[in-house]
């Protein structure tokens, strides 16, 4: 190589990673400053996020879920409640999960909200992250529980 190549070589880099800083720079202050994006109020907020839980507690009657199978309460972020409503919801081996994902996903598109889910297997249970606006607004906790702890015995599909 000889010392013209490399010097259009450390050029070519050196342009290269200006160019990759400004467009990292200009998506940082797009995503920051909102430019473009519709600023919601605060009752546009709480509305969508009641249109949320109202679309979480249909599809969980739907599917035979009963209340006393559902524990809610605001998640704590640095020992305060914050924004995000966690669910416990305990249910039975079999459960239906993925049609659940995907009617929840559909009934939420509305609210430009979709669900994310993970899964774990050791603890039998998988998580339902509701995401709105880049946020997670609620999460629901299935845990596979037997019907023996539930004191039950039932269908669970509709």
């Amino acid at each position: 190589m000889t010392r013209e190549s490399r010097h259009r070589s450390l050029r070519f880099r050196a342009i290269t990673a200006v160019v990759l800083a400004a467009c990292a720079l200009g998506m940082t202050t797009v995503e920051y400053f909102g430019v473009g994006g519709k600023h919601e109020t605060e009752k546009e907020r709480r509305n969508a996020e009641a249109g949320i839980a109202t679309v979480v507690d249909t599809v969980l009657a739907r599917y035979a879920v009963r209340r006393d199978d559902v524990r809610t309460w605001r998640a704590t972020v640095g020992g305060a409640p914050g924004e995000r409503w966690e669910q416990r919801v305990t249910v039975p081996p079999g459960f239906p999960g993925i049609e659940v994902n995907h009617e929840m996903s559909l009934l939420l598109a509305p609210f430009d909200a979709h669900v994310v889910a993970t899964e774990r297997t050791k603890e039998e249970s998988v998580t339902m992250h509701i995401v709105r606006g880049g946020r997670t607004v609620r999460s629901v906790i299935f845990v596979t529980g037997s019907p023996d702890e539930q004191g039950r015995d039932r269908n669970p599909h509709p």
